[in-house]
């Protein structure tokens, strides 16, 4: 399986793992974050589910996703969502 060439720890955010630009601007009363991250981010877990889970619901939960999420299992498409209002699940 192909490895990402960096890592990221979860659950966390891009932010808080010092990913993107540092905000060097925090001049407004608005909320900002240290690092502000654009673009896609690509995440890849190798898992093995055990035989004991066979035919039982296995799902994959995305608390806070920006906007638009692809899952791909085995290399072949589970799913897409768009949504900055709820949580992403995928049931694999």
């Amino acid at each position: 399986m192909p490895q990402l060439p960096e890592t990221i720890t979860l659950p966390g955010s891009t932010d808080q793992a010092g990913k993107g630009y540092k905000n060097q601007g925090m001049t407004s009363l608005r909320l900002t974050r240290l690092f502000e991250y654009k673009g896609p981010a690509w995440y890849e877990r190798e898992i093995e589910i055990p035989e004991g889970w066979k035919n039982k619901d296995i799902i994959i939960f995305f608390e806070q996703a920006h906007w638009e999420t692809s899952v791909w299992i085995n290399n072949k498409p589970a799913g897409k969502q768009e949504s900055l209002s709820v949580p992403h699940q995928y049931n694999v």
